[in-house]
Order: structure tokens, then C-alpha cells, then sequence
């Protein structure tokens, strides 16, 4: 009995993945900027302290420095945004980093592939305390502490400097909302997007010279110029009354796209409904 029990015991004990079998976390590289509690709502939705690495993104509790949430390899990333937030009772900022123009389809955000991510933040247009900020000269770390007042979109900007992607911010050259709504905003000279719904989901319409921009509403989606399907179908606005809806049209993927080619790309169409339709004026 006791030699069955030592064998039970050695087999149970050979079930526990040896030290060289288990997987390696990936190597984060080195800290190269922190921004220091800011309310994130996704990937997670808390106020954390986030670090751009070499070779990935990283959130960090304020207090207890621990970590977070997962990361997002910054390889992944592909383009950001910084938007005027709307319906605050003071100017602010909301930031916006893509894995990918496309949303994962039928899977909500925590469950996105690790390739297809967002990263969605905020924080005041001027800083109401204390806005810190650390960057890693050296090997050393150093932090600055902008002053109540301050402006923070230069932070924001060399912030999002260190991920290497095109940063878009849209304004009102390209377009102006007419219908600013309620509460103070970050946008100089007016609002470069509308409200709208997707289905029963509200957020807003970004227009920039680079494309269009679903947010800040999750998922967030892009559709850059050279996605849409022509000058005249890509863009539609259609309704009359009171309010209308914007038709946005993408370019199949060359895979869905029949034998005849592009001639026979019908798209694929997106609708945001509930534009005000004083916005058509504009």
C-alpha cells in the first residue's frame, strides 16, 4: 500500500509543468514613457498609470504598481487619434490607439485577438492637479509634473510619439459640426465630427483628411479615404426631417470580391443614424 501511495504521490507530482516547460513572458523591453493616472475604458475600464515599453504597452495600478490588464505589443498598432471629447463639462481629450482599421467581428473588445486591440483613454485639455508624466533618459527615470492650467496635447502628442504610428487629429478645415451640443470642448473653432448611432450604440463620426472615424463609442472603427468605394458611394447622407442617416460603403476584401474583379465590388455598407440634419447644411 505504501509503495502504491509513493506511486500515486510521484505521478501527481510529474503533472506540474517543470520550470524550462512553462511559457516565457515576453520580453517587455525597456520603459520609454509613462502616463500617470488616466481613466482608460478599454481595454480595461479603470484609472491607471500606462507605459509605453520598446516592445509593448503596459497599465499599472497608481498606488501598488501592479500590473494591469494585459498588454498590447506595440508592433500591433497601427494608427492613433486625439479627439475634442464631446458632452464634458470641461475641455477634454479623448485618445484612441488601432491594432486594426476593422473590428474583430461578433466578439466583444476584452476577447479581440491579441493582434487586433484598442486602446481608448482620457484626461482633462488642461490639467486640474497635478499631471505627471515620466520619461526614461539613461536608464533613468525622470518625472514632470505639468502645472494646474497647463495644457496637456503637447504630452498627449509625445506620448503617442514613441509608438511610431501616423497620429490623426481632426479638425474643422475638413469639416464643422453645426451642432456643437453641450459642454465646454477641446476642438479649436468648433466640433470636426457628429453624433450619430450605430444600431442602438451612440458615439460620433470623426472626419479627417485621412478617413472617418467611428468613436469613441466600442468598437471603435476607421475607415481611411482610400478604403471607400468612390467618391460618390462612399460616402452617402441619406433621410429628410429632422434627422438623416451617413452611409459609409468599404471595399470588399479582395477575397469576397467574384471573378469579375473590382467593377464588381458592391462594398459593404455601414449606417449611422440619428444625424441631426442641420449637420447636412454644413
Amino acid at each position: 500500500m505504501e509503495e502504491d501511495a509513493d506511486s500515486q504521490q510521484s505521478n501527481k507530482r510529474q503533472r506540474v509543468p517543470q520550470p524550462e516547460q512553462q511559457l516565457a513572458e515576453p520580453d517587455s523591453g525597456d520603459p520609454l514613457i509613462t502616463l500617470h493616472a488616466l481613466s482608460v475604458t478599454s481595454p480595461i475600464r479603470k484609472k491607471v498609470d500606462i507605459t509605453i515599453h520598446k516592445n509593448v504597452i503596459k497599465f499599472t495600478n497608481p498606488t501598488s504598481h501592479a500590473s494591469e490588464g494585459s498588454s498590447i505589443s506595440v508592433s500591433s498598432t497601427k494608427r492613433a487619434f486625439i479627439l475634442p471629447t464631446r458632452g464634458k463639462p470641461k475641455p477634454h481629450w479623448t485618445v484612441v490607439i488601432l491594432s486594426s482599421d476593422i473590428p474583430d467581428r461578433g466578439k466583444p473588445i476584452p476577447r479581440s485577438s491579441p493582434d487586433n486591440q484598442q486602446l481608448i483613454f482620457g484626461t482633462d485639455a488642461t490639467c486640474a492637479s497635478n499631471f505627471s508624466i515620466t520619461t526614461y533618459p539613461d536608464a533613468m527615470s525622470h518625472i514632470t509634473k505639468l502645472d494646474k492650467g497647463t495644457s496637456t496635447l503637447s504630452s498627449l502628442r509625445e506620448f503617442l510619439s514613441h509608438l511610431g504610428i501616423p497620429v490623426i487629429e481632426p479638425t474643422v478645415d475638413v469639416f464643422k459640426s453645426a451642432c456643437p451640443g453641450i459642454g465646454s470642448n477641446a476642438g479649436v473653432g468648433g466640433i470636426p465630427g457628429v453624433e450619430a448611432y450605430r444600431a442602438a450604440k451612440a458615439g460620433n463620426l470623426w472626419f479627417s483628411k485621412d478617413g472617418i472615424l467611428w468613436g469613441e463609442s466600442k468598437p471603435c472603427e476607421f475607415w481611411p479615404v482610400t478604403d471607400l468605394i468612390s467618391k460618390t458611394e462612399g460616402l452617402r447622407i441619406v433621410g429628410s426631417g429632422r434627422t438623416c442617416s451617413v452611409i459609409l460603403t468599404r471595399k470588399s476584401s479582395p477575397e469576397d470580391i467574384d471573378d469579375g474583379g473590382e467593377d464588381d465590388d458592391v462594398g459593404e455598407e455601414t449606417e449611422f443614424g440619428m444625424v441631426d440634419a442641420k449637420e447636412k447644411k454644413v
